[in-house]
């Protein structure tokens, strides 16, 4: 990843959250890929704040470097 004195503020996490793995990048205001990929086991028990937890865990390399987030999460929630 680039030194973070020279990440722009408009930077978007974009974060994807799947069935085995939460994935996270950092892309510039223009949509190009400015970090690698990092990525952890989406929890066994994916409950809202179980998730979260492992979101917050994952960023923390990166955080300070965006001032947007995208989250995708595709499928359906059921039972709440």
């Amino acid at each position: 990843m680039e030194d973070k004195k020279k990440i722009e503020k408009n930077n978007i996490l974009s974060i994807d959250i799947g069935g085995s793995s939460i994935k996270a990048v950092l892309l510039s205001e223009s949509g190009e890929m400015i970090s690698d990929y990092i990525k952890s086991k989406t929890p066994t028990e994916a409950e809202p704040e179980n998730v979260l937890e492992v979101m917050l865990e994952l960023i923390k390399p990166i955080e300070d470097t965006y001032n947007r987030v995208s989250i995708g999460f595709p499928g359906y929630v059921k039972n709440g």
